[in-house]
């Protein structure tokens, strides 16, 4: 009886697993190189890790840009208004969602097909 009842539990507690992902749709803003908002939602885009906005970067002190703020703007011109439709895979420690995001049916953070 004891091996029924823990059975059932594992069964019962491994559901949401199971559950669908959830969506997150709509235009986004673009809060830096691999973070939006869509609505009131915090999105990270899995597997990207651009540098923060504050980040500089270059070759040497003459060539020294801010690298942080050109990837947001990169992201800002390729999602431009377009409506995106993100699967949730995680959530962060934040609350965020971590998810992969798609733009007119094009996968957004895929390394094969860039947002």
């Amino acid at each position: 009886m004891t091996g029924i009842l823990f059975l059932a539990v594992c069964c019962v507690s491994a559901l949401p697993a199971l559950a669908s992902p959830r969506i997150i749709e709509g235009v986004a803003c673009v809060i830096d190189g691999d973070t939006l908002v869509i609505g009131e939602t915090i999105v990270r885009l899995a597997d990207v890790d651009a540098p923060e906005m504050a980040q500089r970067c270059g070759k040497g002190p003459k060539e020294w840009r801010h690298c942080g703020a050109v990837a947001a703007d990169r992201l800002k011109e390729v999602i431009a208004n377009r409506k995106l439709s993100c699967e949730e895979r995680t959530v962060d420690d934040y609350d965020g969602s971590i998810a992969d995001c798609h733009a007119d049916s094009q996968t957004g953070n895929s390394p094969t097909n860039p947002l």
